[in-house]
């Protein structure tokens, strides 16, 4: 998934920022995940491993809103009523 988000211009290290926040929610749904997926620690260290193997940390990424409003202007206009 990273190496995806880096080719879309996306942020690498988002990834590590949404399962920190993942790894604080106390829901038992989520929890049940880590029956199937490794832990959001686990994940978190291999990303941080990959980001640095690909020699990506200074990748910023597009940030959402700029990503959204940079796309939107390439996009034709609505044709008025």
């Amino acid at each position: 998934g990273v190496k995806y988000a880096i080719r879309a211009g996306y942020d690498p290290k988002a990834m590590i920022a949404y399962l920190k926040r993942l790894d604080d929610v106390k829901d038992t749904k989520i929890k049940n995940l880590e029956k199937t997926h490794p832990t959001p620690k686990k994940r978190v260290k291999k990303i941080k491993d990959l980001i640095a193997k690909l020699d990506a940390d200074d990748i910023i990424g597009a940030k959402g809103g700029d990503r959204f409003e940079k796309i939107k202007k390439q996009l034709p206009r609505p044709e008025k009523d």
